[in-house]
């Protein structure tokens, strides 16, 4: 089971949204908050009970997909991190 948070701020606003997907190991997976965020996830064997996490998000709020980051780590199966993500800076 994957489970994520992803919070946003614009401003003094902060929304937070949190789901999860049970994902076999070396799987791909994407799912949507509808009209907020889809994302995907791909999970590979980095060895020694770990898996390699690559997560790409997109924002939906606006009406039309917008890439919104994506980040990468290894994880221990059973433990948690924080990926960190690298957004692509405004025009």
């Amino acid at each position: 089971m994957v489970h994520f948070t992803i919070t946003k701020t614009a401003g003094n606003n902060v929304s937070t949204y949190t789901n999860g997907v049970l994902m076999g190991l070396t799987e791909t997976s994407t799912f949507t908050f509808p009209g907020q965020y889809q994302v995907l996830v791909e999970a590979r064997a980095a060895g020694d009970g770990a898996e390699n996490l690559v997560v790409t998000v997109k924002d939906l709020s606006s009406g039309k997909p917008v890439y919104a980051g994506s980040g990468a780590a290894n994880v221990q199966v059973g433990k948690s991190t924080t990926i960190p993500f690298y957004q692509l800076g405004k025009l």
